[in-house]
């Protein structure tokens, strides 16, 4: 071959290369372009709290350079811009052994300061200014703001967090993202520019009078995070509000203030999911105060979930997770009066439950490494389950109060190493004489034989007390003959008013008896939209048809009855599955529905004999449920007269949204 001919088949080679290696990088570039984008673009009613969302084909890592930038697109203005270059906050714990407490209590302003008004980092109170430059955003109020990461990423999901409170009803807003703020394992991130990404948030807000708000992390609700609505709800309202949220992750810091009578109810305890990995390090006190150890000093930021100067809080079904690995790191704070957490998982590391005030924690799994509860009480803790790898609490109460008080809860120890149930050691010269801690009808597993931890040397007016131990499992007597000289064993008869007082909420919160009789509502539509009658759960009251005086006997046999109505629901879901399937229908379709919405679905349709008989299969084992509800009722209050309405509409949990029932009744017309 020729010089020439061989010049022209490299030429030709050359080309093919030049030509593949440009489809090959234009098939990264499009591989490296997010595949999802949430809100979408050009997406309507979008909640003005939503975070941003990117998803990616392979697995993105957060940069350190470039912006994410919002922009008002009526007028190209700037609204928020996270500058990746900022750290998100300290990693390395900082000490100040001159730091001091404040001298007059800290003053909770009523004033709505927002990232939009006011210029996180701000101090309030006695703090001084932070020195360090990271991340910083203004959460329900408290100026001083706290350290967050401004993009977190999960498997190929990354989440983009404005800050809050800045994005506004009834605009339209366009995003930019430089492509130094991520980058990508396979292929390269080109950022998006322009106004490739625009969304509208809605026309307005839900009425300022709503009695119920809904909170869904997929946006089809009133808010897309819990913060957003707390942020709702004005401060020192006496109006009572609900907030239910749906099924779903919410990885946020949820604080707030000067709230009162307002309950969160998680659609489930297992799948409402609020989770960060905050911390003391994180998120420390200011350099030059001191915190925690009485009322009126500065607010802790640590936590995943902080009520803090808030009265009357109803926390219920849901699961609360700080994922710090280890350290100071509440999953959750609480702080003011007459408070009460129902059915709630509370996972955490260091001081997982901080709690100031009255509290009362019932059906509660509290877990954490060693200080599990921290706090200053009153607390009452019934039928909850206590797992921890060090001392399960550290009590700091004075003398003005009752510390933590446990009745028919477990404690059981988590690790190969036996713990203790609490201690009250001198903390820099600060002594917890008053501490008191007391076990009443308790089981325990991986308690030392001493059962206490160090106590300081004033203990003539310390109660770390116990009645009834038992091993967890065989339910014999703790062998309690080791146990330390500054605590007690109560006895009957000798001890039987003791005992019988420390079973009293009222004498235990100061006074205060938590009421079971008032049902918070469970919506299941967002406050623009209509609610039925089966969208709440009566209080007692409705059911009885009169103004009835609840004993105390009378609420504890409710709450055993709400307990056994949960076992047996979970036993008729299966049933019903199972009928499901034997007529040849899709069970993933289904939720569980309420008894009497199913009669009238199958009630309102011709069938066929043969239909029928699958009509009466699904209705009888229905009906078998029907019979041991309202025996369980007719046992626990043969005084009051429930009728089968009152029945169903106590077992408003049951119930199926207007979609749900029009699509049953088509199942129920073509068996």
């Amino acid at each position: 071959m020729k010089f020439p001919e061989v010049l022209l088949v490299i030429l030709v080679l050359f080309s093919s290369w030049i030509d593949a290696s440009l489809v090959q990088a234009q098939t990264i570039s499009k591989k490296s372009t997010a595949v999802g984008r949430f809100p979408k673009n050009k997406a309507k009613s979008v909640n003005p709290d939503t975070h941003l969302k990117l998803t990616f084909q392979s697995t993105p890592v957060v940069g350190n350079s470039g912006e994410v930038r919002i922009y008002d697109a009526s007028n190209n203005h700037l609204v928020d811009s996270l500058d990746l270059s900022i750290p998100a906050g300290p990693t390395v714990k900082a000490k100040n052994p001159f730091a001091t407490y404040t001298p007059i209590p800290y003053f909770y302003s009523s004033n709505h300061f927002t990232n939009s008004n006011t210029k996180p980092g701000t101090p309030s109170g006695d703090a001084l200014p932070a020195t360090q430059y990271f991340q910083l955003n203004i959460i329900g109020g408290f100026t001083d703001g706290f350290h967050f990461y401004p993009v977190l990423v999960h498997n190929k999901s990354v989440t983009i967090y404005p800050h809050n409170n800045v994005l506004q009803y009834n605009k339209t807003y366009y995003v930019q993202v430089d492509p130094g703020v991520l980058h990508l394992k396979k292929g390269s991130f080109n950022g998006i520019s322009g106004k490739s990404w625009t969304f509208s948030t809605k026309e307005h807000p839900p009425p300022t009078d709503s009695k119920r708000l809904v909170v869904n992390a997929d946006g089809r609700g009133d808010f897309n995070t819990i913060q957003g609505a707390l942020d709702f709800v004005p401060e020192n309202d006496p109006k009572p509000v609900t907030i239910y949220v749906k099924n779903g992750k919410y990885e946020e810091i949820v604080y707030c203030r000067n709230k009162k009578n307002v309950t969160i109810r998680g659609e489930s305890r297992d799948s409402v999911i609020i989770y960060y990995p905050n911390n003391e390090t994180f998120n420390p006190h200011p350099w030059n105060l001191k915190t925690n150890e009485w009322a009126g000093t500065f607010p802790k930021r640590r936590a995943v979930v902080a009520f803090d100067h808030c009265n009357r809080i109803h926390l219920a079904n849901l699961t609360i997770k700080n994922t710090t690995p280890r350290g100071q790191a509440e999953a959750l704070l609480m702080d003011g009066k007459e408070n009460i957490v129902s059915n709630v998982t509370i996972n955490g590391s260091g001081d997982a439950l901080q709690s100031n005030g009255s509290t009362y924690y019932s059906h509660c799994h509290i877990i954490g490494d060693g200080d599990t509860i921290l706090g200053r009480g009153p607390d009452f803790f019934k039928d909850c389950l206590l797992n921890s790898y060090g001392s399960f609490m550290w009590i700091r109460n004075s003398s003005l109060n009752h510390g933590n008080v446990f009745v028919d809860c477990t404690f059981k120890t988590l690790g190969s190493h036996k713990t203790v149930i609490a201690r009250a050691p001198v903390n820099h010269g600060q002594g917890y004489p008053f501490a008191e801690a007391v076990l009443i009808d308790c089981s325990l597993a991986g308690i030392t034989p001493k059962g206490w931890g160090p106590v300081g040397n004033n203990t003539s007016d310390m109660r770390f007390w116990e009645y009834n131990s038992t091993h967890l499992g065989s339910k014999k007597p703790v062998d309690v003959s080791q146990r330390i000289d500054a605590s007690r064993q109560l006895t009957l008869p000798r001890d039987s008013e003791i005992i019988a007082n420390y079973q009293k909420t009222s004498y235990v919160l100061g006074g205060w008896n938590p009421k079971m009789n008032t049902w918070v509502s469970l919506p299941s539509k967002s406050a623009s939209e209509s609610v039925d009658v089966h969208d709440t759960i009566p209080s007692i009251k409705n059911l009885s048809g009169k103004e009835p005086q609840i004993s105390n006997t009378v609420l504890k046999k409710f709450a055993e009855l709400s307990k056994s109505m949960q076992d047996i629901q979970q036993k008729a879901h299966q049933d019903f599955i199972k009928s499901v399937r034997k007529a040849g229908m899709n069970p993933q379709r289904f939720r569980m529905i309420e008894i009497n919405q199913y009669y009238k679905s199958v009630d309102s349709v011709r069938v066929s004999s043969r239909q029928r008989k699958i009509v009466q299969s699904i209705r009888g084992e229905l009906s078998t449920m029907d019979k041991q509800l309202r025996d369980k009722i007719n046992l626990l209050f043969p005084k009051y007269d429930f009728s089968k309405k009152h029945y169903l509409e106590i077992v408003g949990e049951l119930r199926t949204d207007k979609k749900l029932a029009k699509h049953l009744q088509k199942i129920a017309s073509s068996i």
